[in-house]
């Protein structure tokens, strides 16, 4: 069975037309996956950022609790003094400073520790 002119003649310019519609929805198919992609990526690396400087804190943070309790004698109430010698180190000393649990001043960081024991503080309140 023959084709219809008409119909022979409107075949070519819907492939054509088809054929520029599916470049373009492929195109923008690309484009849009790969800014979700860049987006994705971009929290990724702030939620790894986040993550290594609460793992700095808690290491400054251990590192000062440690030095304090190591000295014997003396005040229960230390001012411990820790040079920060990297980057990473001073952004953890900020963040600890936002949180009022160390001041810093240049590069040093100070954390103030009571070392009394627990129950030995509720016991001198519970006397008074």
């Amino acid at each position: 069975m023959a084709m219809p002119q008409w119909l022979a003649d409107t075949v070519p310019w819907i492939a054509i037309v088809g054929g520029v519609v599916g470049l373009l929805g492929g195109g923008l198919g690309i484009y849009y996956a790969s800014t979700a992609n860049a987006a994705l990526l971009r929290r990724l690396r702030r939620e790894d950022a986040q993550h290594e400087l609460e793992a700095h804190k808690d290491a400054l943070w251990q590192a000062a609790y440690e030095q304090a309790h190591s000295v014997q004698g003396g005040s229960t109430h230390r001012a411990v003094l820790i040079d920060l010698k990297t980057a990473r180190e001073r952004r953890a000393a900020w963040a600890l400073a936002k949180e009022s649990r160390a001041t810093v001043r240049g590069t040093k960081c100070e954390i103030w520790f009571d070392t009394m024991p627990p129950l030995f503080r509720e016991a001198l309140k519970l006397g008074e």
